[in-house]
């Protein structure tokens, strides 16, 4: 099982999309969690890319690996893109960050050029989409993982996506996961 990120970036203004994870979530695939509190989520309070799992563990699977991206940006955001509309490209990466087109591979990217422009414009309707009530919510199929979207420069928001922020995670993070180094190499082979 590998993941399949998606980054919406501009050449124009030189912008990525950002979300924030929660600290805590409250349900997961149409289901409530169980607790008050929610569940601790992995990478809690952190910026990061969207996306979700894939079983797509082969780079040469292009259009289940923009299925599975795509699915997972709306489950994370409630907003749909089309695949027929974007200007695309899959970039597959093995552990070391290392950009592959066979071999083991441990995560995908579903690159997105956008304008300025509608990059604001989606970063508007995934904000609406958030500030919507939690059985909204879960009624669009979305997951309560995401605190906040936001747009910045591509160098500020490669810092933002490799910095693990102790300070933002939940007290009971321990010593869950941290290394975002993923990112790094996912924003450091940016299509031109």
């Amino acid at each position: 099982m590998s993941y399949a990120y998606v980054c919406i970036y501009s050449r124009v203004d030189n912008s990525l999309f950002l979300i924030r994870k929660k600290v805590y979530g409250l349900f997961f695939n149409y289901e409530y969690v169980g607790n008050i509190e929610g569940d601790v989520l992995k990478f809690s309070g952190q910026y990061l890319l969207p996306g979700g799992r894939t079983d797509q563990e082969s780079a040469e699977d292009i259009l289940n690996i923009t299925k599975d991206a795509l699915r997972g940006f709306e489950k994370q955001t409630g907003f749909q893109l089309s695949a027929k509309l974007l200007d695309k490209k899959v970039k597959s990466f093995s552990h070391d960050g290392t950009v592959q087109q066979s071999g083991v591979i441990a995560y995908h990217c579903l690159y997105i050029h956008m304008t300025p422009k509608q990059i604001s414009v989606l970063t508007d309707a995934v904000t609406v989409n958030l500030n919507k009530t939690y059985e909204q919510r879960r009624q669009m199929g979305m997951d309560d993982e995401l605190e906040a979207v936001m747009i910045d420069d591509i160098a500020k928001a490669r810092e933002h996506l490799v910095t693990f922020n102790r300070a933002w995670a939940s007290p009971d993070y321990g010593k869950r996961e941290s290394d975002k180094s993923l990112f790094a190499h996912i924003v450091d082979n940016l299509p031109a």
